[in-house]
């Protein structure tokens, strides 16, 4: 972020630091979000359980890939597990996460 605190060095970036996205989350003046898309290969760990046990960042939200994963043979003709969801897919379950 810049010295000056604000958000313009971080529009449409992908990655934040830790301290840019903790000083987002704590202002006011801009609606943002913690989301946990945390998802283990192990069948030993569960993303899901693990975020509903805690601890977590208080009002962090949970996705999980395999809800909105690619499915159907025109999107997904291999019917391959955890495939990206198309655009329209992805933003429809975001807008839908943080609309409450």
């Amino acid at each position: 972020m810049s010295s000056s605190g604000g958000t313009n060095s971080v529009v449409g970036r992908t990655f934040l630091s830790v301290d840019e996205g903790i000083s987002i989350f704590n202002n006011e003046k801009i609606r943002s979000f913690f989301i946990d898309g945390s998802w283990y290969l192990s069948p030993d760990r569960d993303g899901r359980h693990e975020y509903e046990k805690g601890p977590r960042i208080p009002g962090a939200l949970f996705f999980d890939i395999d809800d909105v994963a690619s499915k159907g043979m025109d999107l997904n003709p291999k019917n391959l597990p955890h495939m990206m969801p198309s655009k329209v897919s992805m933003h429809t379950t975001i807008i839908l996460m943080t609309h409450f």
